[in-house]
Formats: structure tokens, C-alpha cells, sequence
């Protein structure tokens, strides 16, 4: 990503792809998901004041696993 990062949105949704259909826990990945937007300057933060809320939806897709995140209204640039 080279663009300037989203300074704030109306919110992130994030669907994700299991390729097993057993328990799994979608904590982990939603955070490891959103330590890679910060890392990867697509986000300036994850905190509240930037991503006020997180939708995340799961669904079983053997052959096609991943995720899709799709961020709502950003506004980018630099914090002060």
C-alpha cells in the first residue's frame, strides 16, 4: 500500500473464509488482521477513535479460504 493512511471511517467489515468448518477463533484473526493494516500504514491506529466499530462475519469455504476487509468512508491522511 503507498497511499496515505485512513485517519478515520465509519467502520471496518471484515468477512473471513475458514477453510475447516470446526472451531476457530475469529479473536485471532481479527487481531492479527488489524496489526497488518497499522504495520502496513493502511491505518494510522486501531484504536477507537479511528475504527469505531468492527463488523466480522465467518463463513466455511473449503476450497477458497482468506478474508476480505473492506474499509466503510475513510478519511485519509496524517494525524496531527
Amino acid at each position: 500500500y503507498t497511499g496515505a493512511p485512513v485517519t478515520s471511517c465509519t467502520h471496518i467489515e471484515i468477512n473471513l473464509y475458514f477453510a475447516r468448518n470446526n472451531r476457530t477463533d475469529c479473536d485471532n484473526k481479527i487481531d492479527a488482521i488489524m496489526d497488518t493494516l497499522q504495520r502496513a500504514k493502511v491505518i494510522v491506529d486501531d484504536r477507537y477513535q479511528v475504527i469505531p466499530k468492527i463488523i466480522v462475519t465467518g463463513e466455511h469455504r473449503k476450497n477458497n479460504p482468506g478474508a476480505v476487509i473492506t474499509i466503510h468512508n475513510p478519511v485519509y491522511g496524517e494525524l496531527e
